[in-house]
């Protein structure tokens, strides 16, 4: 389990594709700000938190390393429609699921979507130069 703020930041930039200046612009912020979150030496400001929480799509508690449950969602306490979606077609973004479901899509085109993202995200995961 990451224990620091920064080594979370950091992970979640990376797994998006971006440097810390591209990460910076995002935030109307420099890059040696984002550089002092990465290493420890800052702490932001909560509001900056909370957006950051909403740019990588994580709980608050995810990015704060409070806890490793990225969405702090259970399979469990879903819905039951959704419980069998998932064991149905194995897919594992609960969130998505779940927004897709409530907008009527069936679940053939969920497990399309799904798909797609499975097979996008390694292209889409870039290397930070």
């Amino acid at each position: 389990m990451i224990n620091m703020f920064g080594e979370r930041l950091k992970e979640l930039r990376l797994e998006k594709g971006l440097t810390q200046d591209e990460l910076a612009k995002n935030f109307n912020s420099s890059k040696v700000t984002f550089s002092h979150y990465e290493n420890n030496y800052r702490k932001p400001p909560m509001e900056l938190v909370s957006k950051l929480a909403d740019f990588f799509n994580c709980s608050i508690d995810y990015l704060m390393c409070k806890t490793d449950k990225r969405h702090g969602l259970d399979k469990e306490t879903l819905p039951p429609v959704i419980q069998e979606l998932i064991k149905e077609f194995q897919i594992q973004d609960i969130e998505a699921l779940s927004y897709a479901k409530n907008k009527g899509l069936s679940a053939k085109d969920i497990k399309a979507i799904a798909d797609t993202f499975e097979y996008l995200r390694p292209i889409l995961t870039k290397k930070d130069k």
